[in-house]
């Protein structure tokens, strides 16, 4: 007996099972392709641990912190690669040197790292018994080297009670430092009494100057000219103190004044 088969049974079936050889075949391609992204992604990633493993911290803005100073304090992992390394970290740990004010950290492509340094600027010497570098805020910055002590004025007769007094002569020392160098750097020794307000002397004869309380640029401005008049003419030398303290003039008085 003969069967009848239509042309459109025949036809259908074979779509289905063409359609199911296509599903299998893009389902093999999709895992095919994933896996060889996936293997790509992790040989780029291995390479990019290689590119960007850490082989140097470079350090700037330091004078007087020494590199080895801030490398000791580090503890950096160098087996990780840069984009790994927590900037944040880092930059704490460079900061807690007593001599860094502030602290940037950030990446050099491709290996290197970079700390940049604010460091706290030390003013003066202030003598308390020992001697202590201290900045504009009156800080102490311990473990400076002393070969550098006989460059900054010093601060004398100020006891550790008398705050108001240290901050009038550390305001003083770093206006002049900023605004006349000349004088900061001429200053040998500089103290404060509530009589005389802010007193110090010159390196130069060792001359006595009264600056009193505040009015610090036209102080310093009189005390420029006042300083020029004298050596001119031959007087330095027999000067016994300058006075500042009094409005509209300058008292200069001459060792020859009783």
């Amino acid at each position: 007996m003969l069967k009848d088969y239509s042309r459109y049974e025949t036809t259908r079936g074979g779509r289905r099972k063409s359609s199911r050889r296509m599903r299998r075949f893009g389902t093999l391609l999709l895992i095919f392709s994933t896996t060889i992204l996936l293997l790509l992604r992790v040989a780029t990633w291995l390479n990019a641990q290689e590119m960007f493993e850490l082989k140097g911290i470079l350090i700037e803005g330091n004078h007087f912190v020494k590199n080895s100073e801030i490398l000791e304090r580090l503890s950096v992992d160098l087996s990780k690669s840069l984009f790994e390394l927590n900037l944040e970290t880092i930059a704490a740990q460079a900061k807690s040197h007593p001599f860094v004010k502030q602290v940037s950290v950030s990446r050099r492509l491709p290996d290197n790292l970079v700390i940049r340094i604010v460091e706290k600027r030390p003013v003066a010497l202030l003598n308390r018994g020992s001697l202590a570098l201290v900045d504009e805020s009156g800080d102490a910055l311990p473990g400076f080297d002393s070969v550098h002590l006989l460059d900054y004025p010093l601060i004398t007769g100020i006891g550790a009670q008398q705050k108001e007094a240290l901050n009038e002569v550390l305001d003083f020392i770093t206006f002049a430092r900023k605004n006349d160098f000349l004088l900061y750097a001429g200053i040998s020794e500089i103290s404060y009494t509530e009589e005389t307000g802010i007193f110090f002397f010159l390196d130069e004869n060792m001359l006595p100057v009264i600056v009193g309380n505040g009015g610090f640029y036209d102080k310093c401005t009189k005390l420029a000219s006042v300083m020029s008049v004298l050596r001119k003419g031959g007087k330095l030398a027999q000067t016994k103190s300058i006075d500042l303290r009094f409005e509209g003039r300058v008292v200069v008085k001459s060792r020859e004044t009783t």
